[in-house]
Order: C-alpha cells, then sequence, then structure tokens
C-alpha cells in the first residue's frame, strides 16, 4: 500500500507537492516486479518493440490495461470533458494499482516520453490532462469509504464528484466538492477547489486529511507536479436538504440585478448562503442566471429577497436533495473551450455593470468567429473564506482575500482557437484595470490556479512562494520527470 502522507505535512499546491514524505522504508516496485534493474528493462524491451507503449504493455501486471487508437477503451481514455481539451495520444494507460503506476513512471522517465494524468478529464486548458504521448486515465482508482470514528472520507483519484456526493449524502454527510456534475476529484482539490461550503469550511485543499501517493522514481510516497495522487482522504460534514436554485434575470431587468447583487455582497453574513452570477451571451441575448444556495432546507429570511422581487425573472427555486443543486449549475457541453480569471476584492453595482458590458461586446465579438457562448461568471464569498486553512502553496497570502470571476468562451472552429484565446486573455485584464479604476486592490493579488488560462504566468499563481516549490521539486523529483506531464511546470 501507499504511503499516507498527512495534510499538516505538507505545503499543498496545484499538483500537490510534498513538504514532508513519511518515515519507512523505500520500496522499488519496478525493480520488485522484474527482479532486474531498470535500466537493463527498458533498454532490453526497447530493441524488441522499438515503443513505449509496447513497454508498457508488457510491463504492467495483469491489473492495469494499456490501450490503443481504435478500442473503446483507448476512446474513454482521452476523451475530456470538451473537445479542446482531448488530443489524440499515442496509448492510454489504465493503472489499476500503485505498483503499476510506480513502473508506468519509470518508464517514461527513462523513455523521457510525454504523458498526462486524467482524472474527471473536467480541464479546459489543451496539454493539461491531455498528451498526444501517452495517456494515464486514472479511472481505476475508484475507492471509496468512510470512517465513522474519523469523520473522514477515502475518496480515488479517479473519481468524479457525482460518485463521491451518492455514496455520502445517504449516510447525512458530505465533503467539499464541485458545484456541478461531472467535475473530477483530482484537478479540483489539487488546484483548491471552490465548494458550496467553502464560506462555511475554506477551500477544499484546506479540508484534505491525507494524499496517497507515488513518486517519480516509482516508490510510494510523492504528489502530482512530484508524482501521482491515487487517493484523498477528506474531512466530512453533516449534510441535510438544501434551499436553491436559479433566478434567470433577462437584459430589461439588470440595473435591479446589479443594486440586489452588489447588496447581497456587501450585506451578507451568513456563511451558509452563497450567490453565484453567470452573465451569459449567447444566441444573441444577454442574461444573468444567478444561482442561490442556502445550506438547509429553509433560509432566513431577507438574504435573497431583493434578488427574488426582481419583476419578469424566471425562477426555478425549492427545497431539494443537495445533489439536485448540481443541476442548476451544470452548463451545457461545447465543443470548445476556455476560461480564465479576473480577481475582485467586491463588487459594486458599478463593477457589475461594466462585467456584464463586458459579456455583451465579446459575446457579439466572438459570434462571427463561431463563439456560441461567453460568460463571466462571479463567485461572491465572505471576506473570511481564506481564513479556515494554514500555510499553503495556493493562496500565497491568506490576508488578501480576492474573489475569482470565472470568464468562459465557448465555440466550434478550431481556427479560431487562438481569437478565442486571446479574448480571454484581454478580458481578464480589462475587467482587473476596471477594478483598480474603482479603488481595489487587486493589480498583484494571486490568481486561482483551476481557473487561470494556459499561458498564466506561475508568479501570478504562487508568488513568493514558487522558489520555496522549486526547492521541493528538486528534492522529490530531481530528473523532473513530471515535466514529461501536462499543466503547470514548476
Amino acid at each position: 500500500m501507499p504511503l499516507g502522507v498527512p495534510r499538516p505535512l505538507f505545503f499543498a499546491a496545484l499538483s500537490g507537492l510534498v513538504f514532508a514524505i513519511s518515515k519507512g522504508a523505500i520500496h522499488n516496485p519496478l525493480q520488485a516486479f522484474f527482479n532486474a534493474p531498470i535500466t537493463d528493462i527498458v533498454n532490453e524491451d526497447l530493441r524488441i518493440v522499438n515503443s513505449t507503449c509496447e513497454v508498457l504493455t508488457r510491463a504492467v501486471s495483469a491489473a492495469s490495461d494499456v490501450y490503443f487508437p481504435g478500442t473503446v477503451g483507448y476512446d474513454i481514455g482521452v476523451r475530456h470533458w470538451v473537445e479542446s481539451s482531448t488530443q489524440p495520444s499515442t496509448c492510454t494507460v489504465e493503472p489499476g494499482s500503485v505498483e503499476d503506476i510506480g513502473i508506468i513512471l519509470q518508464i517514461l522517465g527513462w523513455t523521457q516520453t510525454p504523458f498526462a494524468i486524467k482524472g474527471g478529464g473536467h480541464s479546459y486548458n489543451p496539454d493539461f490532462s491531455s498528451t498526444t504521448g501517452v495517456q494515464i486515465a486514472m479511472s481505476r482508482f475508484n475507492h471509496l469509504s468512510y470512517d465513522t470514528e474519523a469523520q473522514t472520507a477515502d475518496i480515488g483519484a479517479g473519481l468524479r464528484w457525482d460518485a463521491v456526493y451518492e455514496f455520502l449524502n445517504p449516510k447525512g454527510i458530505t465533503v467539499l466538492g464541485g458545484r456541478t456534475s461531472g467535475v473530477g476529484v483530482a484537478g479540483f482539490i489539487l488546484g483548491g477547489g471552490l465548494s458550496w461550503k467553502t464560506n462555511q469550511y475554506g477551500w477544499t485543499l484546506d479540508t484534505v486529511v491525507a494524499y496517497d501517493l507515488v513518486l517519480p522514481n516509482g516508490t510510494f510516497g510523492g504528489l502530482n507536479n512530484f508524482g501521482i495522487v491515487t487517493k484523498f482522504t477528506l474531512k466530512t460534514y453533516p449534510q441535510t436538504d438544501v434551499w436553491g436554485g436559479v433566478v434567470i434575470v433577462p437584459e430589461s431587468e439588470l440595473d435591479s440585478a446589479y443594486r440586489a447583487i452588489a447588496n447581497y455582497a456587501a450585506n451578507n453574513t451568513d456563511p451558509k448562503a452563497v450567490m453565484n452570477v453567470l452573465f451569459e451571451y449567447s444566441a444573441g441575448a444577454l442574461v444573468a442566471y444567478t444561482i442561490i444556495f442556502y445550506d438547509a432546507p429553509t433560509p432566513p429570511d431577507g438574504i435573497f429577497d431583493e434578488l427574488l422581487s426582481i419583476p419578469n425573472c424566471q425562477t426555478s427555486i425549492a427545497t431539494m436533495p443537495f445533489l439536485s443543486i448540481l443541476k442548476a449549475g451544470t452548463p451545457v457541453v461545447d465543443t470548445r473551450r476556455l476560461q480564465n480569471e479576473a480577481p475582485m476584492e467586491k463588487y459594486t453595482a458599478e463593477m457589475l455593470k461594466s462585467i456584464a458590458n463586458e459579456t455583451l461586446f465579446w459575446g457579439k465579438a466572438v459570434a462571427p468567429f463561431s463563439g456560441s457562448l461567453i460568460q463571466h461568471i462571479v463567485e461572491i464569498f465572505l471576506p473570511s473564506y481564506y481564513s479556515h486553512g494554514t500555510e499553503s502553496a495556493f493562496p500565497p497570502d491568506r490576508e488578501h482575500v480576492v474573489m475569482p470571476i470565472n470568464l468562459v468562451v465557448a465555440w466550434s472552429d478550431p481556427s479560431a482557437d487562438e481569437k478565442m484565446y486571446q479574448a480571454m486573455v484581454q478580458s481578464a485584464a480589462y475587467l482587473r484595470v476596471k477594478a483598480i479604476e474603482e479603488g481595489q486592490d487587486v493589480a498583484n493579488v494571486a490568481l486561482y490556479p483551476n481557473v487561470a488560462v494556459y499561458g498564466t504566468p506561475l508568479e501570478d499563481m504562487y508568488g513568493n512562494n514558487l522558489e520555496r516549490l522549486r526547492k521541493i521539486r528538486a528534492v522529490y523529483d530531481p530528473t523532473r520527470v513530471m515535466d514529461l506531464a501536462g499543466g503547470w511546470k514548476f
């Protein structure tokens, strides 16, 4: 079994960077499996088959499988939530044991083969969890268990949050996880994780008790920028039915919505209340999809009253099981998508109007290039939501609290990829400037790694922690095997 690394021993980061490894004997599964030095095995197999994928086929145990193009297993392994994040890998590997992960990592390192690790496959950034090399699909790491005494849940890295909630919620408990259907566990946690309970308990990474992982040298005990996480142990919390749903505000009533949203953001102090606002331009229309949530069967009077009193809105609000609220935030899947972030300290009515106008501007601008949707998603949290955790790589500064605006663009024509990337970069920059003009101190704040678009400098996410992260990498991945994988590079 892999070593369980307690959360306090971690300087946690996007890819789960190791701060300390539990004491114990080092075990090299590849050498134990073959009973021969790794260099001899790899060199001999390369002379025979001249293919890393064929080497993997011969090296892994019966618990794992390697799939090639033209097979159902391959199609499932490379498939991502959006087409723009799916690439034609040379082969896909579904490891079924930690020993096989150790074997796979060593072979990939010795052959210098590019690879990617896919949990749920929800990343919008190309080349992060996808590759033209070897695609590692973690779907067989689907273990779920609940420890009633410790009040923790063990969650496999190949799961999606839907399955986790379906397992835990009938027991009257939950964990801090994704807010829409289809989101994978691993990337969400390792990038920080904003949930419906973030006001109450912080980022999801703040609730991690332990990680199980495999290091690039094949030993058990590291993490995903310097290894592969196989299991998370999370704190659990009581879960009742919840109250909430969607209020769709038409363009004609947006001025009233700006005031209502700004008043909620400035005055709400109840940690059980959450509001997300999706300003969306699609099919030639600008609307505000406002998702409201209260973590109990009935909210106190007054919290959402101003929003709910706006006329001419489509409203779908009810008491429901926690799982049902996931459907309220589940967008239609498009063939190509990107996202980015603009950070905010606060949301005034004037700032919200600027965000909506930006949605309208870019919605019209991308439409001639197959753009089907632009969203600017306003995330509203309490000023205390950074305070629930301790030292971590992200956020690098827990004193300066900001909230992310999540920018999303959807389109269908691959030739428009660069135009859409520029739309995300330019829109985020514009909104940051608008916030600064309003007096907000957001020029040098950390961006949320799970939302930031590819090409974002690491310093913009990890700040002064970056040097320390690179020192940790030098200890646990000195040959930089994980540089062959997708994602942010330390």
